[in-house]
């Protein structure tokens, strides 16, 4: 199934089901000395629905864009996150929504999840900093770690079907403990709770979980004593 032209410069990021039998790609293409996101659509007969080459999400980036989660946003779209190195060489990481027609929903330049200079935590072996899901809804949560207040905390953002942020700007922090390294997953549950996993510093094999509600609330007591 020919999505693109050519290969060249081109690197396949993601897929996701678009619920009903077919997939929508992910990927990342230098133009031009910079780096540009594209996504398509391919339905189940192979056919591709939106427009000829991929939809262009983002352009510019002097960077490789880091990916770090793509989910489907529950109507033929998708909903993904990705890290810019900004100036200071810190990431700062946003979210795009790509709809069931190939239209982008959340700006030009996506929802902007965590911009702070001090930006959040990637390093050379590839560990997973950020978690995210979607809201059943068109939007999606997000759980990240970075380093504002000189340690490791975890911070909660979530993004609405209309690219608005429903906690505070930068993320709302919900645990500043020491004890992730990694984080591993969220999910939400059909209970209305976030769960938040991730390996312990010593990289044991217990995972550390963390409940929310989905206002960021820490109910992870309360999850433990049901």
């Amino acid at each position: 199934i020919p999505v693109f032209e050519s290969a060249a410069n081109r690197t396949i990021v993601s897929a996701v089901s678009d619920g009903n039998g077919g997939t929508i790609l992910l990927w990342n293409e230098l133009e031009n000395q910079r780096y540009a996101l594209h996504t398509q659509r391919i339905n189940s007969s192979g056919r591709n629905l939106w427009t000829q080459g991929g939809v262009d999400i983002y352009r510019g980036m002097q960077m490789y864009p880091l990916v770090f989660g793509v989910v489907s946003d529950n109507q033929g779209g998708l909903i993904f996150c990705w890290a810019e190195q900004m100036p200071n060489q810190d990431y700062a990481f946003s979210s795009q929504r790509v709809d069931s027609t190939g239209q982008v929903r959340w700006g030009s330049k996506g929802a902007t999840i965590c911009d702070l200079a001090v930006g959040f935590l990637v390093n050379s072996v590839g560990q997973r900093v950020l978690g995210m899901t979607s809201d059943g809804s068109s939007g999606a949560y997000f759980a990240f770690l970075d380093s504002r207040y000189r340690k490791p905390a975890i911070f909660l953002q979530h993004v609405d079907s209309a690219g608005m942020l429903s906690l505070e700007k930068n993320g709302k922090l919900v645990a500043d403990t020491t004890k992730y390294s990694e984080l591993s997953a969220l999910t939400v549950s059909s209970t209305g709770q976030l769960f938040v996993a991730g390996y312990t510093r010593s990289y044991s094999e217990n995972i550390y979980d963390l409940v929310l509600d989905l206002s960021g609330k820490d109910r992870s007591e309360e999850h433990t004593s049901e």
